[in-house]
């Protein structure tokens, strides 16, 4: 029995996940799951588009424009972002005309993250997770997979996976066409990803 459980935990680990024929490592992806620990003892409410955000109090949060919103540690510079949250419309996003293609935005705009945040690769994958937060409200949860133009000593592509982004349709919350919201960070630290996952678990909008 023993012997079994380690080898479920073994194929568990190393278990990858395919999309547009690139594998994602399941391992990598979990490791950014865990937010445990983290307490939510600030709120922010947004009377413009009517949600609110709870984060720790150890956190500053500074509304940089109607659509913009930065949170960083108190220890930190005012000019370090740790999280951002983002309103943007996609109508313009569609396939054709007009045409409010959320699926199609939620690619674009991830990809176009982390390609436009001087890192050295390319986005050559992306990976799109349903998501529910504890508030019931449906989103995407996003990963990108990045091959870095440099080659290291052996002649193979560097690979990294980067994410996750969340991403909501809230056209039906805010009663505006093509609108979402877009919760992120680009650094790689743990901590910062498990208050991100903590935002974002907690986030709600009025009914």
């Amino acid at each position: 029995m023993k012997i079994e459980f380690y080898a479920f935990i073994f194929f568990l680990a190393w278990f990858t996940v395919f999309t547009d024929g690139i594998p994602f490592q399941v391992s990598d992806i979990l490791l950014k799951q865990d937010h445990t620990g983290v307490q939510q003892n600030s709120a922010y409410k947004d009377e413009n588009y009517k949600f609110t955000l709870t984060y720790p109090s150890g956190y500053v949060l500074k509304k940089a424009s109607e659509k913009s919103i930065l949170i960083r540690w108190n220890k930190d510079l005012e000019s370090v972002t740790r999280i951002s949250v983002a309103i943007h419309n996609f109508e313009t996003y569609g396939s054709t005309g007009k045409l409010y293609n959320f699926s199609e935005f939620v690619r674009k705009h991830a990809k176009n993250l982390y390609e436009q945040n001087n890192y050295s690769g390319v986005v050559d994958s992306i990976m799109v997770k349903d998501y529910l937060n504890n508030n019931s409200l449906s989103g995407k949860e996003v990963y990108v997979r990045i091959v870095n133009k440099a080659r290291n000593n052996s002649g193979k592509e560097e690979q990294t996976i980067k994410g996750p982004v969340y991403i909501f349709d809230i056209t039906a919350k805010v009663g505006i066409p093509g609108i979402a919201i877009a919760i992120y960070q680009l650094t790689d630290d743990s901590k910062t990803a498990k208050v991100m996952r903590s935002i974002v678990d907690d986030l709600k909008f009025e009914n």
